[in-house]
């Protein structure tokens, strides 16, 4: 395990590959810090202060992609629309009003392409080209709380889920219709006879908050865990999550392989294999703070998770498995 301590407590970080090397890029919510974990080295890059027509003044959402040698940035915050900007601060593109705050930001590879997605507090998602900075898709009015968004590849077309009406939806990005929609796990168990498993279920305003897609889709909330074949019919019998409420999650493919991981508020993350239902390892407890956000990533061509907590620290964990 490699461990990082940053200059400022990361309330959001991403991960990026620039020439062959994989650098942390993290926001303490004003600044923006990177880090080379093999060479143990932290740069802090300030953001010029802006306001509605420039950019957001805070980042409490970033997402990071290579283009054309360098790093360039997506993100916001709660109260101001997306925008993107260079790592020195200066800004690519300013926020659009009318698209709503940024509560959650990411990057997916598409073709030859890179894109941001940002979900927030509007009731739209939207996909940005992260080379031209130009809009490249939104699903318009078609879903709610749409801060809770997954995006992945589901036979062999790059999708896009949320809720809506509590229930999910799967949508097409490219061809811009719904390719599925099913009741949401909060209806399948909420009235489960297991007292314990439909008290996750009981309240959907308080129910499942992280969402994740790699071939199956997962969702998490409080100590619950719940897992969905796409082409299955209904959701797996949900797992809980050990330690205490989960606060972020990432899932992704790792070496052919569909993983999850889940940071909790007690500081502890868990690895899971999506296909088998179970956890991978040991749930890891070395975090003495909340966990603020997790990733997949490859570090020298290993598969790695990544977390950052409210103990300043940053841990890249190596992911083996028979």
């Amino acid at each position: 395990m490699i461990i990082g301590t940053a200059p400022q407590v990361l309330i959001d970080f991403d991960t990026v590959v620039l020439n062959g090397r994989m650098l942390v890029v993290g926001t303490d919510g004003g600044r923006i810090f990177t880090w080379d974990s093999l060479n143990d080295r932290w740069t802090t890059h300030g953001l010029a202060p802006g306001d509605e027509q420039t950019g957001p003044r805070d980042i409490t959402a970033i997402a990071a992609a290579a283009v054309d040698g360098r790093i360039v940035l997506g993100g916001g915050e709660y109260l101001l629309a997306f925008a993107q900007w260079e790592l020195d601060g200066r800004l690519r593109r300013g926020p659009r009003g009318q698209d709503g705050g940024v509560s959650a930001v990411s990057t997916v590879e598409h073709g030859d392409r890179t894109l941001f997605v940002s979900g927030g507090t509007g009731p739209s998602v939207h996909l940005w080209d992260a080379r031209t900075t130009e809009p490249y898709a939104a699903i318009w009015h078609e879903l709610e709380e749409c801060g809770r968004v997954a995006v992945g590849t589901w036979r062999d077309r790059l999708v896009v889920a949320g809720t809506k009406d509590n229930r999910f939806r799967i949508w097409d990005v490219d061809a811009g219709g719904s390719l599925a929609e099913f009741d949401s796990p909060e209806s399948q168990f909420c009235d489960h006879p297991d007292d314990e498993v439909a008290e996750h279920f009981a309240d959907p305003e308080e129910g499942l908050t992280y969402f994740g897609l790699a071939t199956y889709l997962v969702a998490a909330g409080d100590q619950a865990f719940v897992i969905r074949d796409l082409d299955a019919d209904g959701w797996y019998e949900p797992l809980t999550i050990p330690g205490g409420t989960v606060t972020c999650l990432d899932a992704g493919h790792v070496g052919g392989r569909p993983v999850a991981v889940t940071g909790g508020d007690d500081g502890t993350v868990c690895v899971w294999d999506l296909e088998n239902r179970h956890l991978l390892s040991e749930p890891f407890t070395d975090h003495l703070e909340e966990v603020s956000a997790v990733r997949l990533a490859r570090l020298e061509g290993r598969p790695v998770a990544v977390s950052a907590s409210a103990d300043a620290t940053v841990r890249v964990r190596e992911l083996a498995w028979e």
